[in-house]
């Protein structure tokens, strides 16, 4: 990957949405709660900095935005739309307000308490069928954890 620094602070109200908070960040890329003007529906958008990637990671990315677009079940993040803005990939999708499993089991250790196992196995179910319709598909999955797994997905039911 080349080394320039991302820029991803972009306007998106041209595109019909307002940045209503960050919400995360990675190398190349930054996440924001964002609410569409039009239906007042929030989404997560997650902005990509092209010119941060080389000519394959760009590659990969629109191949994210195409998978994502491909996609669909009731287990996996929704895909709504993606745009690009002044050499950022913005991709537009579901906002899962439980968080994921990963906080969820944090807070769950952190306030000593455990997670029902009739709970773990709905889970446990859920994620097989995901995964299944993403093989399905013919698509591995190489980053499985459970910062990836939204506990709104999978209703944790709170």
């Amino acid at each position: 990957m080349a080394a320039a620094k991302p820029t991803t602070e972009i306007d998106l109200s041209g595109i019909g949405f307002e940045r209503l908070q960050h919400i995360g960040r990675g190398q190349y890329a930054t996440a924001h709660l964002v609410k569409e003007t039009a239906s007042g529906s929030t989404y997560v958008a997650k902005c990509v900095s092209m010119t941060a990637l080389n000519e394959h990671d760009q590659d990969l990315a629109h191949q994210e935005v195409f998978l994502l677009e491909t996609l669909s079940h009731p287990y996996i993040v929704a895909y709504r739309a993606s745009f690009l803005v002044e050499e950022v990939l913005v991709i537009v999708m579901e906002y899962c307000d439980a968080g994921d499993l990963r906080k969820f089991i944090k807070e769950k250790a952190k306030a000593k308490e455990h997670i029902l196992e009739a709970q773990v196995m709905t889970w446990f179910v859920q994620l097989c069928l995901a995964l299944q319709y993403i093989h399905s598909e013919k698509v591995l999955h190489r980053d499985l954890k459970t910062s990836n797994i939204s506990t709104t997905i999978l209703g944790a039911g709170f």
